[in-house]
C-alpha cells in the first residue's frame, strides 16, 4: 500500500478517520468518506478480505464513488435512530439526495430486537429538485487491493469472484466495464430515482430498482429504530447516548456476540508511525473494561 490516511506523506489526500460514516448490518461494516465514495468494506464478515480499500491507498484501493457534476462536498446526516445515511449534494442546477445503507431486517427472537442481514449494500439516488447528472464507479479491489475485479454480465446483473465470496452489482441504470470498472453516467430529473446494490454473500435475489431499493430502506431503517427505541433513558445527552449504542450495535459480530474493536485494520496510530494494529478481532481486555456491555447488544 502507498502513504495511506495516517501513515505516510501525503495526508492532505486523505480525510480524518473522524469524517467518515459508518454503515452495518450485524456481520460487516462499510465506510463513507465525506464526499459520498463508500471507500471501505470487508466480505462477507469484518474479518473477511477488504473490497474497497481507498481508506487506507487511494491509488489501488478502489471505491464505489458517486459524484454530481458541479456539486461542492455535500451535507450528511444519519436517519433518526438508524444507521442509514442520507447524503444531499447541492449543485447549480439541481439536487440530489442518496440513501446509503447495509440492508438488513429485525429478527425478533427471544425479545432481544436482534437483526438479521441481507447481505447488501443499497445506495438509493433520488433527483430532490432542478436536475443534476451523476456518474458513478464501482472499483472493486479485492484481498486488500491486490487484484481487480473482473466484470462479467450474467442474468442481468454483473459478477465477479473475490476471496472468500462472490460480489454481485445491479442498478436499474446502464453499466459498463470501463477503466475505473464499472461505471454509469445518467442525468436524474426532479422526482426520479435510481438505485445501486452491491451483494457480498448469497445469490442475487433479483436485480435492484428504486421500488425495491425503497422497501429495503423502509425495512432497514424500522428494524434499526425498534432496536434503538428499546433504549429508555432521557437524561443529559440522551440523543448521544443513542447514537453511541447503535454504534455498539452495529461492532458486535451477530453470530457470536462479540464486540470488536474497529472494522478498520492498518490505520496508524500517527503519521509516519510504525503502531499498526488489526482492529477488527475483539480486544479481551476492551470488552472486559466495558463491563456493563452485554454479550449480545
Amino acid at each position: 500500500m502507498s502513504d495511506g490516511p495516517h501513515g505516510g506523506g501525503c495526508p492532505g489526500r486523505y480525510p480524518p478517520i473522524e469524517r467518515y460514516a459508518f454503515l452495518a448490518d450485524s456481520h460487516t461494516a462499510a465506510l463513507a468518506a465525506p464526499d459520498g465514495a463508500i471507500e471501505w468494506l470487508c466480505a462477507p464478515r469484518f474479518d473477511a478480505p477488504s473490497v474497497f480499500t481507498s481508506l487506507l491507498d487511494r491509488d489501488r484501493g478502489g471505491a464505489f464513488r458517486l459524484a454530481v457534476e458541479g456539486a461542492a462536498e455535500p451535507e450528511r446526516r444519519y436517519l433518526e435512530g438508524t444507521l442509514v445515511l442520507e447524503t444531499r449534494f447541492r449543485s447549480p442546477s439541481g439536487s440530489l439526495s442518496v440513501l446509503d445503507f447495509l440492508s438488513l431486517e429485525a429478527a425478533g427472537r427471544h425479545g432481544r430486537g436482534e437483526v438479521d442481514p441481507h447481505h447488501v449494500l443499497v445506495r438509493l439516488l433520488r433527483c430532490d429538485h432542478g436536475s443534476v447528472r451523476v456518474r458513478a464507479a464501482i472499483d472493486a479491489r479485492p484481498d486488500y487491493g491486490r487484484t481487480r475485479a473482473r466484470w462479467r454480465p450474467e442474468a442481468g446483473l454483473f459478477r465477479t469472484d473475490a476471496p472468500d465470496t462472490t460480489l454481485w452489482v445491479s442498478s436499474d441504470r446502464k453499466l459498463e466495464v470501463g477503466e475505473d470498472g464499472l461505471v454509469a453516467g445518467f442525468a436524474l430529473e426532479a422526482g426520479e430515482a435510481a438505485a445501486f446494490s452491491l451483494r457480498y454473500a448469497g445469490e442475487p435475489v433479483r436485480p435492484i430498482d428504486p421500488h425495491v431499493a425503497e422497501r429495503l430502506l423502509d425495512v432497514t431503517a424500522s428494524s434499526w429504530r425498534a432496536w434503538s427505541e428499546r433504549c429508555h433513558y432521557q437524561g443529559i445527552g440522551a440523543e448521544l447516548v443513542r447514537r453511541s449504542a447503535l454504534a455498539l450495535k452495529g461492532l458486535v459480530f451477530h453470530p457470536s456476540g462479540a464486540l470488536i474493536a474497529a472494522p478498520t485494520t492498518s490505520l496508524p496510530e500517527e503519521i509516519g508511525g510504525e503502531r499498526n494494529w488489526e482492529y477488527r478481532f475483539t480486544w479481551l481486555r476492551v470488552a472486559d473494561a466495558a463491563g456493563a456491555v452485554p454479550a449480545r447488544l
